[in-house]
């Protein structure tokens, strides 16, 4: 799972911005599935996905500094 967040920050800058757009909402699709499924509980969540709880809150603050973060429809439609 690390590899794939890793992957999706070095996409940013490497892609076309609809491909950006598309790996940020796979990313966002990612960890709030999981975020969801350990209830909410983050600790576990960074954990499941290999990281540190610090990473993982700088996963979301910049998700909250994002004007364009992706709609739950656009991340639907992106994710299938």
């Amino acid at each position: 799972m690390h590899e794939l967040l890793e992957l999706v920050q070095i996409s940013r800058n490497k892609y076309p911005v609809h491909h950006r757009h598309a790996m940020r909402a796979f990313e966002y699709e990612l960890v709030n599935t999981i975020l969801d499924s350990c209830g909410g509980n983050k600790s576990k969540t960074a954990e499941i996905l290999g990281l540190s709880r610090r990473q993982l809150q700088r996963i979301f603050a910049r998700w909250e500094g994002l004007q364009d973060q992706p709609t739950d429809s656009e991340v639907e439609a992106m994710v299938g």
